[in-house]
Parts: structure tokens; C-alpha cells; sequence
């Protein structure tokens, strides 16, 4: 394994070794998502397949956005053995954050249960610091773009709930 991590991120050679690290943390979390996101696929067309409810037929609305986002990983992975890091690094960021995003948009249950996917954003933006090579002013942009959400969630879905305790 040492020698395929070797050759392809042979691009970061003669870079610092703070790069070399970012680099080598990304391949593998793209590694890893490139395991997971197949098995997710799988998963989910066999529970399609053994569903009475949708016809014992896949729904292409739920599967689709799970093959476009292995698509783009697969993508970010080509763009990081290129030697494309900080392109790479934000594309990986900003994926993960619009996930996160759209995961509490979506969820239909009550605002406050919605909000413990928070969590998941708070935890993205520490890899924000990994992303931002060179201008640190990206960090204060995906600060403030994820404040905006916020409130924008908090104003929208405030205005559209159906409990009284809520409003």
C-alpha cells in the first residue's frame, strides 16, 4: 500500500511537507468514501428490490444523487493524483457541506430534531483549516456562508411549522 500511496501522489513530492500530509489525509478520505459510497448503492437498490411499497423496482429519484456524488468523488480523486490539491480540497468541502445541508432541509420530522444535524456541519467546517492552503479569508467565507444557512433554516422552517410549542 505504501508504494500505491507513493506513486500516486507523486505530484506533492517537492512541495512542503504540510501539503504532502493534507494531500496524503484527502486521498484517503476519498479512498474511503470510494469504499463506502458503492456498498450505499448496493444497499439501497437491494432494499428497492425487496420493497412492496415502491413495486419491487428501483427508485431512481433516491439512487441517483448517490451515483452522481461516487461520480464526483471519483473525479476529486483524479484531481488530487493530478496535483490539483486546493481544487480537490474544496470540492470535497463544499460537497460534504451541501450533503449536510441538504440532509436538514429535507428531513420532514420537527425543527428541533432536525437542528442535531448540526453537528455534522460544525464538524466539516474544522476541515476547513485542511482545504485552505494558501488564503485564509476561505475560512471566514465558509464561516459565514454555513451562518447564512443557519439562519435562513431557522427563518424558513420556523415560518412553516405545524406545532404550536414551536412557533
Amino acid at each position: 500500500m505504501p508504494h500505491i500511496l507513493e506513486r500516486a501522489l507523486r505530484k506533492y513530492e517537492n512541495s512542503d511537507i504540510v501539503i504532502q500530509m493534507k494531500a496524503r489525509f484527502f486521498f484517503f478520505l476519498c479512498l474511503i468514501i470510494l469504499v463506502i459510497l458503492p456498498v450505499t448503492i448496493s444497499y439501497t437498490t437491494y432494499l428497492h428490490l425487496q420493497n412492496p411499497v415502491l413495486g419491487y423496482r428501483i427508485d431512481f429519484a433516491i439512487l441517483m444523487p448517490q451515483i452522481i456524488t461516487l461520480g464526483l468523488f471519483i473525479a476529486i480523486l483524479v484531481l488530487l493524483v493530478r496535483g490539483y490539491f486546493t481544487a480537490s480540497a474544496h470540492v470535497i468541502l463544499v460537497l460534504l457541506l451541501m450533503t449536510a445541508w441538504t440532509v436538514m432541509i429535507e428531513d420532514r420530522s420537527f425543527v428541533v430534531s432536525r437542528l442535531d444535524t448540526i453537528a455534522f456541519i460544525f464538524g466539516i467546517l474544522t476541515l476547513t483549516p485542511l482545504a485552505v492552503a494558501r488564503n485564509g479569508t476561505a475560512i471566514i467565507v465558509y464561516g459565514g456562508i454555513n451562518l447564512a444557512m443557519l439562519y435562513l433554516f431557522m427563518f424558513f422552517s420556523g415560518s412553516s411549522s405545524t406545532s404550536p410549542a414551536i412557533r
